[in-house]
């Protein structure tokens, strides 16, 4: 990467929401692995956007190269712009996509901003509506970020 270069830029996940959502109305994601992983890279997608906006900015965090970035502070920046649902919806599908096996299942939250607004126990199933409407609400975190 020159020095020139946007890590923003380089890490907008608009092009990637766009073809997982493509893909769902080609009826080309419909097992459940495709669908976990798909809620977790579009997490982590937008995570990463926001982190690389941060920095670009001038914003360093922690680690060796100060790019390691909270969670915690994705999550409470999201929230303060009021996008509680998208954020909630995302964040608790992420969890159990990539931390628990059944489904559906009950998770429990412990990320302090969500808990305290939102409790710590939730009843989800992860499948292809799930999925349609986590694109949506990443569509409207994107525009917030």
């Amino acid at each position: 990467m020159s020095r020139s270069t946007s890590r923003a830029l380089d890490l907008d996940p608009q092009n990637f929401i766009d073809w997982i959502e493509d893909l769902v109305k080609k009826g080309k994601i419909s097992d459940e692995v495709t669908i976990r992983r798909a809620i977790s890279a579009i997490y982590f997608a937008l995570f990463n956007y926001w982190a690389g906006k941060r920095y670009d900015m001038g914003m360093r965090a922690r680690g060796p190269l100060k790019d390691r970035f909270k969670y915690s502070q994705f999550h409470s920046e999201l929230l303060s712009k009021g996008l509680d649902a998208e954020v909630v919806l995302l964040y608790i599908y992420r969890v159990a996509a990539d931390h628990y096996l059944l489904n559906p299942t009950r998770i429990e939250i412990f990320n302090k901003a969500l808990r305290i607004k939102f409790g710590y126990i939730f009843q989800c199933r992860i499948t292809l509506g799930i999925l349609t409407k986590i694109i949506q609400a990443a569509r409207n975190i994107l525009a917030q970020i």
